[in-house]
């Protein structure tokens, strides 16, 4: 998905402002900003808990026709939790957060080892959860690998959307109460410029 958006906003780069920052992640977490989003990991698949892409996240903005990709390398994981802090940049709203491409073991997939990230979206700049399910609030955990239960009832959704990674749980704590999240977006939201 992250793949997708950058590809996304590279073709938008002639028609709009893009711009690419590598913001230090003890920087990031000094800076007046959203809050945060605790990522959970231990109850995952994840192959290598060492693998250095855990200490990445990505950070994704808009504003008026200009676009913003913030990526903070070396964040401080405890154990196989990351704290993603997401700081204010004037003009820009946020609209997700990711990790980088992380290892996931899968016995049934045809092959041992998955690569995949975990993207959350803040509905108030995207618009609406694919399904009304995926629609979480601030200060609540939900797991990033359920769906929408239409596409596999008996499953709660797993099965189709990333199912092999196991259970993340995702924490948003965020300054206002009145922002909501979804790991599924409508059809036709799939980049930051849409």
């Amino acid at each position: 998905m992250r793949m997708f958006i950058l590809a996304a906003m590279l073709f938008l780069q002639g028609c709009s402002d893009t711009k690419d920052i590598t913001l230090p992640f003890e920087e990031a977490i000094t800076m007046p900003g959203y809050g945060y989003i605790q990522i959970d990991l231990s109850h995952s698949t994840l192959a290598d808990q060492d693998d250095s892409r855990l200490r990445d996240y990505h950070l994704f903005y808009v504003g008026d026709g200009k676009y913003l990709s913030v990526t903070v390398p070396d964040a401080i994981p405890r154990g196989r939790v990351i704290y993603a802090y997401a700081p204010f940049y004037k003009d820009f709203e946020l609209y997700s957060i990711s990790t980088g491409y992380m290892n996931f073991k899968c016995e049934r997939c045809g092959r041992d080892i998955i690569s995949g990230s975990v993207e959350v979206y803040l509905t108030n700049t995207t618009g609406p959860a694919w399904c009304e399910e995926t629609n979480y609030t601030n200060n609540k955990s939900f797991n990033y690998t359920d769906g929408c239960k239409r596409e596999a009832p008996q499953n709660n959704g797993k099965g189709i959307h990333n199912a092999f990674m196991g259970d993340i749980y995702l924490t948003p704590k965020v300054n206002d109460i009145h922002y909501s999240f979804t790991n599924r977006q409508r059809p036709g939201h799939q980049s930051a410029g849409s």
